[in-house]
């Protein structure tokens, strides 16, 4: 739940009982602040984002992956959801992606991709 932003989903209640599977390491991810964060990437390139692939930062040090991508004929690009180390979320400036050995710039988006395009009544 902390990597995939969903840790608001657990009560207070259940957080401070720890009476669920995974508890020690959810717990551990959050007073450590070591875990990786879903995000969403767009390639600035031609090249089709694919699951497995690496992410690096600007000095070739390798700090996430890619865990599905693909074409989106919505924004006419290639996108993909990423899982970046926390750690490195902040200092980021530049994200690469590396694709047949080279070094591809992508950027970093918040998920959804799309905003809704849809009325409740």
């Amino acid at each position: 739940p902390v990597e995939a932003n969903l840790a608001w989903a657990l009560s207070k209640k259940r957080l401070t009982r720890g009476d669920f599977n995974g508890f020690e390491i959810m717990n551990e991810q959050i007073k450590k602040n070591n875990f990786y964060k879903k995000v969403g990437i767009i390639s600035k390139g031609k090249s089709i984002l694919r699951s497995d692939m690496k992410i690096f930062d600007i000095n070739k040090k390798n700090v996430g992956k890619i865990t599905s991508g693909g074409f989106s004929p919505s924004l006419n690009k290639s996108i993909g959801i990423a899982y970046i180390d926390n750690l490195f979320m902040n200092n980021i400036s530049k994200v690469y992606c590396s694709i047949r050995d080279n070094l591809n710039e992508v950027l970093l988006t918040k998920l959804p991709f799309l905003n809704h395009n849809y009325r409740r009544f």
